[in-house]
């Protein structure tokens, strides 16, 4: 076998012999000394045999062969020094792919001796929202590219660092790294063009100047793609690979494969431990625990090693993961047996790039589990809708997950396999469907779901929620709040239960949705068993649409308030086949015409989930089926709560309507405690018969507050003692529980931590509120730059919420350098543009590197 350094003075000589035989050399160089000082400009120059030759440098443009057979060559081919390869860059700036073959170059057009980097991929029809091949794009071409590093290339769509369709290239010696797709083949796809004339691509990968392909990203086969419809299989012959054994998280496992690596990069740094990641962590720490956390999500799904008998736990630190803000890729990969545990939904959030949509891929992953975070958008939506979280046959468990702010033709959640999910929003997106779920011989669990303001996108969708192809599916607990579902030529519905063998839909609550055809749409032989919900002020022409294709359904309905009570109303969809809908009504029905909001609902806000918190009433309270058959209700209620109460305190335990069981006392809930300044903060149910609440502290009364903005500060408390704080509703005719939480009263503001010098720092109003940003002010902040200081040029005022995550930076401008006394407002919005939630918020004057001094200031309703 030839070493490589032989393999490199066979290609040198080759290069050589073709230009003195056959063409002539074109220099280029950046400080102008050459022929050119740019490589698109001497390819435009060229004829066929001729050779580019590039002096080192970084060549900020996106090449194109256009159709040309030459060589394009960095200086390494003189004397195969591999320092050329690493100096000669060209970078494509994010303006596309950095080199296009795509006008039928043959094996002779040759690349070599480059890093090819910062390409965005080739956007073939102009709209920017689907892009391939992020460094290097080859379409109907066969070009030969030799000892090549491509990396830290992206694209929209597949293929980040290198795709090649309908083409038969030659790779010797290419390395591919480090490059990212959000849809396949993070390092490399091989596939065809559509249509009936395109050929098959047949890569030809030199067995002797190996390449290799190692620490790519995608959503899922990060290294390499290779479809179905490419039946030539492709012998891929690699030096170095990032896995031994790889499945689908790094390559496609069609027959159409053959892998054959001789080192595997990653080896060293996997863990078989839980792993740890924060937004401001370093992705080369060990990422074992929180002192040591890594930084970047897909890092840690990298290192971590899947165990099926241990399942593994990636861990969240609060704070929010960007792109833009600390370096993260979506979508996130997920490995098998793995599960990516936030801090709460409240604490922990992804925000993505609108223009990239999805955030969690799952491809035959067998389990996987998501679990505590908030996912929202931010830019412009995307002409390509993407699936925001998808799987695809495998389980999935999805627990106290928000989605929010999305726009998509696409779906919201798309399962195909088995699903449970638990305390899941989708709240305020467009889209196809919200959640779509089900596959064949699946099982489908949701409890306590909330699709509230979804619509449709592109004019068409704002289905919220299909279940479909299942073998049994539950839903509990769960509102489906202000959707809206319209088609210019088909009835639509809010709620589609399709070819499921055994479909539970147990106190769930259907209200101010709309649609053209019904709220539910039953077919394809399923059998429904409806109870104990309430479908209430929608705005569809029925209740039921009953399918006919497929084989018969049988629908079960009783305890419920819904249009037409005893007598459902329902329409049939057009279609040739005869399958019948057999529907049987029980008892405890209540036409939803002669039943009023205000009547069994708190009311405020129609789309706060807390609105619809039964009153005391006769209509809902103790009003539905305990006892269904081969069916077990959840142990609590979408509050917490037990779910079967006696709520009308006959001695008699019977569950309610809706998916609130009632409380006669609701008791506050999400209680949660500021440590640097000992203000405690939580939750209640509006209720109109709250009065007031009491406040404990270390098991003791200490007052009634009679204030209703959710929030109560300790006075005089000593630094670093644990204490703990309770807080209990006070009704008109008697008091909730006390919920408790425990703290360390920790305050910033000590020497320690903040540097001691005598300046102003405070903000009016304060208390402040939103209403007043209609001004473009919420609140003023008012400061004093040091004598010494005047001349830094180079300062902030940094706004932290009280779980240390980032909220705004409000730059200081020159003129502040040069007042005795400056001001600056704030809007009360975050770094994104979004309207901040009301709580103690911490601010800090920052001169360079220098924290000066530190305020805080209270956000109200």
């Amino acid at each position: 076998m030839k070493s490589k350094k032989s393999r490199i003075i066979f290609v040198h000589i080759f290069f050589l012999l073709s230009t003195l035989l056959s063409g002539i050399t074109h220099t280029v160089n950046l400080d102008g000394s050459a022929d050119f000082t740019s490589i698109q400009a001497a390819i435009e120059m060229s004829d066929i045999g001729d050779t580019v030759l590039v002096s080192p440098g970084r060549y900020y443009e996106n090449i194109n062969f256009l159709g040309k057979d030459i060589t394009v060559t960095s200086r390494y081919m003189e004397n195969y020094d591999e320092s050329f390869i690493n100096n000669t860059i060209i970078d494509g700036n994010q303006n596309g792919s950095v080199v296009v073959f795509e006008n039928h170059e043959t094996n002779e057009a040759i690349l070599s001796g480059f890093t090819i980097t910062n390409g965005s991929g080739y956007d073939y029809d102009g709209d920017d929202d689907f892009t391939f091949g992020g460094g290097i794009y080859i379409s109907w071409a066969s070009p030969t590219l030799v000892d090549l590093v491509i990396e830290n290339n992206s694209c929209k769509g597949t293929g980040g660092g290198i795709l090649i369709s309908s083409s038969s290239a030659s790779l010797s010696g290419v390395t591919i790294r480090n490059n990212f797709s959000n849809g396949v083949g993070g390092g490399l796809e091989i596939t065809k063009m559509v249509g009936t004339s395109a050929f098959e691509s047949e890569v030809n990968f030199d067995p002797v100047n190996r390449c290799s392909i190692y620490n790519n990203y995608a959503g899922f086969q990060n290294d390499i793609s290779i479809p179905s419809l490419i039946q030539t299989t492709q012998f891929i012959y690699l030096d170095k690979f990032t896995i031994e054994n790889p499945g689908l998280d790094y390559i496609s496992l069609e027959q159409n494969l053959v892998l054959e690596a001789e080192h595997f990069w990653l080896e060293s740094y996997q863990e078989e431990a839980d792993l740890y990641v924060a937004p401001d962590g370093d992705d080369s720490n060990s990422g074992l625990d929180w002192d040591a956390p890594l930084k970047t999500i897909n890092w840690a799904m990298q290192k971590i090693v899947s165990d099926s008998l241990n399942h593994r736990n990636i861990y969240l630190a609060p704070g929010v993961y960007s792109t833009e803000l600390n370096d993260q890729f979506f979508p996130i990969n997920m490995k098998a047996y793995v599960n990516l545990v936030g801090s709460g939904s409240d604490n922990t959030e992804f925000v993505i790039n609108q223009t990239r949509a999805q955030c969690i891929y799952a491809w035959e992953d067998k389990i996987i589990r998501l679990k505590g975070v908030k996912i929202r958008s931010v830019g412009e939506p995307s002409q390509y809708g993407n699936y925001v979280i998808y799987t695809n046959l495998c389980d999935a468990i999805i627990e106290d997950v928000i989605i929010q702010d999305f726009i998509s033709d696409s779906d919201m959640i798309n399962i195909y396999g088995s699903l449970l999910a638990k305390d899941v929003q989708v709240v305020n997106c467009r889209g196809f469907i919200a959640i779509d779920s089900g596959y064949v011989n699946t099982t489908l669990s949701l409890d306590n779901i909330k699709v509230i303001g979804f619509r449709g996108y592109g004019g068409v969708g704002g289905l919220a929620l299909k279940l479909s192809s299942n073998d049994y599916c539950q839903v509990t607990n769960s509102m489906i709040i202000d959707t809206y579902n319209f088609d210019n030529m088909w009835p639509m519905s809010n709620i589609n239960m399709l070819n499921t063998d055994r479909l539970e839909f147990h106190n769930n609550i259907v209200a101010n949705n709309a649609s053209n055809g019904s709220l539910i749409r039953i077919g394809d032989g399923t059998t429904a068993n409806i109870s104990n919900s309430i479908f209430i002020n929608n705005s569809n022409p029925s209740m039921f649409l009953f399918s006919r294709e497929g084989e018969d359904n049988y629908v079960n309905i009783s305890n419920c308030i819904c249009p037409g009570g005893e007598n459902p109303t329902y329409a049939w969809v057009a279609h040739p086949d005869n399958a019948d809908t057999f529907l049987t009504v029980g008892e405890g029905m209540i036409d939803a015409a002669t039943v009023s909001m205000d009547s069994i609902f708190v009311g405020g806000d129609e789309n706060d989930p807390l609105s619809y918190y039964p009153r005391y009433n006769e209509i809902t309270i103790d009003r539905g089926n305990s006892n269904i058959e081969d069916f077990t209700f959840p142990e609590f209620d979408a509050l917490g709560n037990e779910r079967i109460w006696d709520g009308d305190e006959d001695g008699e335990a019977v569950v309610d309507l809706g998916c609130y069981e009632y409380q006669p006392y609701p008791t506050p809930f999400n209680l949660e405690a500021d440590e640097s300044t000992g203000t405690i903060f939580w939750e209640t149910i509006p209720q109109q018969e709250l009065e007031s609440f009491g406040i404990y502290l270390d098991d003791e009364y200490y007052c009634t507050y009679h204030q209703y903005d959710n929030h109560f500060c300790f006075p005089n408390l000593n630094e670093g003692v644990i204490y703990t704080a309770g807080v209990t509703a006070q009704y008109a005719n008697g008091e909730s529980e006390i919920v408790e939480t425990t703290f360390t009263y920790l305050p910033l503001d000590t020497e320690d931590d903040i540097e001691s010098v005598p300046v102003l720092l405070k903000n009016y109003p304060n208390p402040f509120s939103l209403s007043n940003s209609r001004t473009g002010v919420a609140t003023t902040i008012e400061f004093t730059i040091p004598q010494g200081m005047h001349s830094e040029r180079n300062g902030e005022i940094a706004i932290y919420n009280i779980r240390g995550q980032v909220v705004r930076k409000l730059n200081l401008k020159p003129e502040h350098f040069n007042e005795i006394r400056s001001r600056i407002n704030w809007d009360g919005r975050d770094m994104f543009g979004y309207n901040t939630a009301s709580g103690v918020y911490l601010y800090y004057l920052k001169i360079g590197d220098r924290i000066i001094k530190s305020n805080k200031m209270l956000l109200i309703k």
